[in-house]
């Protein structure tokens, strides 16, 4: 995939390649390193999603518009999760499952951003504005919604 996007983006520039070998572009040593999508400047900066995963590319390349903007859309009646944990502004963190946390976005109910649950009950733990709420039965998630 990565070839073909480099060629588009050659071809849209009026350019074309001009060696006479094949350039490796994901080994940080490699002499086509340059063009590797976590080097590589994304052109509307504005529109990737922030995000605190552990990443390899540079904030604002091409690479993290692609990781960061990865988005499920989910049926709000299907998602079935329970409330865990509660912040001391009221941010709410639903369990859907052992692995599976998501936490409401402050800016807009309708957007869960997911997270590891071992990492949610650590954090749970460690930082004194959060607290457990007991676990009730799964719902849907639109019955929360309602309330928010």
């Amino acid at each position: 995939l990565q070839d073909i996007a480099v060629r588009r983006v050659l071809r849209r520039l009026g350019r074309h390649f001009e060696g006479d070998h094949l350039v490796q572009i994901r080994g940080h040593k490699s002499e086509g390193y340059v063009l590797n999508p976590g080097q590589v400047p994304f052109h509307k900066p504005e529109l990737i999603l922030p995000s605190e995963r552990k990443r390899w590319w540079k904030e604002g390349s091409v690479e993290a518009f692609y990781q960061h903007n990865k988005i499920l859309v989910v049926d709000s009646d299907m998602l079935l999760v329970t409330p865990v944990i509660k912040s001391a502004n009221d941010d709410v963190y639903y369990q859907a499952d052992k692995k599976n946390v998501y936490r409401v976005s402050p800016e807009e109910p309708k957007l869960l951003h997911w997270m590891d649950g071992r990492k949610a009950r650590r954090e749970a733990h460690q930082r004194k504005d959060l607290s457990f709420i007991r676990k009730g039965p799964l719902q849907p998630y639109s019955s929360f919604m309602q309330k928010l």
